[in-house]
């Protein structure tokens, strides 16, 4: 049933670690959006799904974050402003803005 989703999913958004392998398991001209604190994140491993989508042929879209022991810190507009974006949508816009 979860992988049956994913072969629906247009854009994939998750934050950086191993769940963001299952973007495998969506279509290739989806698009993935990497929520990413770099702090403590060797720059070598950076862009390791930024290789994994572009080898699969996805879109990718890396938004930078704050994290703060378990918890991370996003601008959720631009999230929003990419999952926009991806799918097309005109109206977004306003919900982006307003998000931030």
């Amino acid at each position: 049933e979860d992988f049956a989703l994913l072969a629906r999913t247009d854009v994939y958004v998750a934050p950086h670690g191993a769940g963001l392998t299952f973007m495998l398991f969506t279509p290739n001209n989806s698009t993935v959006v990497e929520i990413q604190s770099k702090s403590g994140l060797p720059e070598e491993v950076q862009p390791l799904y930024k290789w994994l989508a572009n080898a699969s042929g996805m879109r990718y879209h890396v938004v930078d974050a704050e994290q703060d022991g378990p918890s991370i810190r996003c601008n959720v507009g631009l999230v929003v402003e990419f999952v926009c974006k991806s799918l097309r949508k005109t109206k977004c816009k306003d919900v982006g803005t307003a998000a931030k």
